[in-house]
């Protein structure tokens, strides 16, 4: 009995812990079910958010490229234009590229309607978002037009940061051939501008260098700024004659064709022709150049540009012996209450830009009457600092970081020539220039492709680069053309040095079975003004008489 009532305790004790690990078992499979069908339905809401997300984007994308190719840029629709699309770039549905074209727009808008500082901010807006993609082209393209800006505003060191920063920006060969011209030409006024004109005439040559293979039917905007630079920096330098007969040459019809070319070429013109006028004791003529040029800052409000003309052509008169002009006397007289409303409106529009940035509403802050004054400059100067860093920094360190070498060949570029020629030439100790250009190479790449052409370039800068002695340096000048600077050679061992690089270059040997070849010109810095300039001349009269060959300044003397 015991036994019978022993098994059947046992019996029914294992049924219940088969039920109880049935029910286990059971509420595991449906825990884990449950969590099968919650990440499963995470993944639908995740994939169909996604799914409407971009559904969003792309209808949102649409909706824009619609309104931005409906744009009228008529007067009337600014505010209404500016606001919309203002809309559209603070959305976060809108791709970086839409983004960059809203900016641009938005700058060219405040551009027409002279609003200085925000086509300024927008340009820099730009400018980020195409660097954000990696459009380059468009980033050399905004670095342009933004530097024009610049120039006008008279801002010509941030204008030439700028440009020499997009200089150093990857493009392709044919690229860098049709962009960099605009590039040099706007470094060319903005030198010429400022007075420095060896350095303007450094960038009209390589803007002309580049001209020499491109169709220049195509680019006769930036020949004829380029002229105009280069008037303006012969007669600085104190050559009238050169002045006179560049500006013979310039057709008026092109300065005069629409309003745009008034603008952009009409201001130069006119200064330079006040100059030369002023030269030739020509003081009619000087006025009507005078007062054109004073009328279009007037009907643009470029104030800043207005009071540097004045003062230069000031300046200039009296170096040129006149103690009084009548027709300049009136704008003397208000030059510094001029100088004084631009800054205070400068500040106030300044200051207003920074406040904005920041959503302060100036009509908030309690700042005594006396105070009020001094941080509205402290802001001035503040928001240029901040326009600086935008411009020069922000956007800059999108583009590429500014370097002395030049990626392709492993040569020092040409920002840093120039670093390095100022420096020699303040020394006051002789040094030597070799400057030498790859002959025929247009024909080489038309053969034989760019790719080729820039195998050529990167060993020849490889080859010159091995020979040179350690008191040389070798730099990329521009295109094809390469310098060498050299401190310690006497003139036979320059000579030696010399004669063996052609050779050297001329030995190499090429998988096209080609021959390839240098023209150089060397010049001295003992007795000569600018012997880069002297170099380039001597390089011109090797490619002009045979090419494969080296012209020596101090021999032709």
């Amino acid at each position: 009995m015991h036994t019978l009532e022993g098994v059947i305790l046992f019996e029914t004790m294992n049924q219940y812990i088969l039920q109880k690990k049935k029910e286990k078992n059971m509420h595991k499979a449906l825990v884990r079910n449950g969590w099968i069908a919650f990440f499963l339905f995470s993944i639908i809401v995740i994939v169909t958010s996604l799914l409407l997300n971009t559904c969003e984007k792309k209808k949102y994308e649409k909706e824009f490229k619609k309104y931005y190719d409906s744009i009228t840029l008529e007067e009337e629709n600014f505010d209404n234009e500016i606001a919309t699309l203002i809309g559209y770039l603070e959305n976060d549905f809108l791709s970086e590229e839409s983004k960059a074209l809203a900016s641009d727009m938005i700058s060219v808008m405040y551009s027409i309607n002279n609003n200085v500082y925000e086509s300024i901010s927008y340009m820099c807006k730009a400018l980020y978002y195409y660097s954000q993609i990696n459009k380059n082209v468009s980033v050399i393209q905004m670095a342009v037009n933004l530097s024009a800006t610049l120039i006008l505003a008279t801002s010509y060191d941030m204008a030439e940061t700028l440009l020499n920063g997009a200089l150093d920006i990857e493009l392709t060969p044919e690229e860098k051939m049709v962009y960099h011209v605009f590039i040099y030409t706007n470094l060319a006024e903005s030198m010429s501008q400022r007075r420095h004109y060896d350095q303007a005439i450094e960038a009209i040559q390589l803007g002309e260098s580049k001209l020499r293979y491109l169709d220049e039917a195509y680019f006769w905007d930036c020949v004829l700024s380029l002229n105009i630079s280069k008037a303006l920096s012969y007669l600085g330098l104190g050559d009238v004659k050169k002045c006179e007969e560049i500006l013979a040459g310039i057709n008026k019809s092109d300065i005069e064709r629409n309003l745009k070319n008034q603008i952009t070429f009409g201001i130069p013109y006119c200064e330079v022709q006040s100059y030369l006028n002023l030269h030739q004791n020509n003081l009619k003529a000087s006025q009507k150049y005078f007062e054109q040029y004073i009328a279009y800052c007037d009907g643009y409000q470029y104030n800043s540009l207005k009071l540097f003309y004045i003062k230069k052509y000031t300046e200039l008169a009296k170096k040129l012996g006149y103690d009084t002009i009548s027709f300049t006397k009136k704008y003397e007289d208000d030059l510094i209450q001029m100088y004084q409303d631009e800054l205070q409106r400068s500040n106030n529009e300044t200051a207003k830009t920074l406040l904005d940035s920041y959503s302060v509403a100036s009509e908030n802050l309690t700042i005594p009457p006396k105070q009020r004054q001094t941080r509205m400059k402290i802001l001035g100067v503040s928001t240029i600092l901040l326009t600086l860093v935008m411009g020069g920094i922000t956007v800059l360190i999108r583009i590429r970081k500014k370097s002395q070498v030049d990626f392709l060949t492993g040569a020092y570029n040409r920002v840093k020539l120039r670093q390095v020629y100022r420096s020699l030439l303040k020394r006051k100790q002789e040094f030597y220039v070799m400057m030498f250009d790859i002959d025929n190479f247009k024909n080489c790449n038309d053969t034989y492709g760019h790719r080729f052409g820039d195998t050529v370039l990167e060993q020849i800068a490889q080859t010159v680069n091995l020979i040179l002695p350690k008191a040389s340096m070798l730099f990329r000048y521009g295109g094809e053309e390469f310098v060498v600077l050299c401190e310690t050679k006497s003139r036979e061992e320059l000579k030696e040095l010399a004669e063996f690089i052609r050779r050297s270059v001329e030995e190499l040997t090429w998988e096209t079975g080609t021959k390839i070849t240098i023209s150089m010109g060397v010049s001295t810095s003992e007795g000569v003004a600018d012997p880069l300039r002297t170099a380039d001349e001597c390089l011109y009269q090797s490619k002009n008489t045979g090419k494969n060959k080296i012209t020596y300044f101090f021999e032709s003397k």
